[in-house]
């Protein structure tokens, strides 16, 4: 499970996996957004 939150990017849900490699939705606090980040390491 990820955390909650990494730096501004608070995590909302996940995706789906791209390959191997989860993909989050989640809300960038600082631009006030919803983007797309895929972790690169487990």
């Amino acid at each position: 499970m990820p955390p909650a939150a990494i730096g501004s990017f608070k995590i909302d849900h996940d995706l789906g996996h791209d390959g191997m490699r989860p993909v989050f939705v989640v809300a960038d606090t600082r631009m006030d957004r919803r983007i797309a980040i895929q972790t690169l390491c487990d």
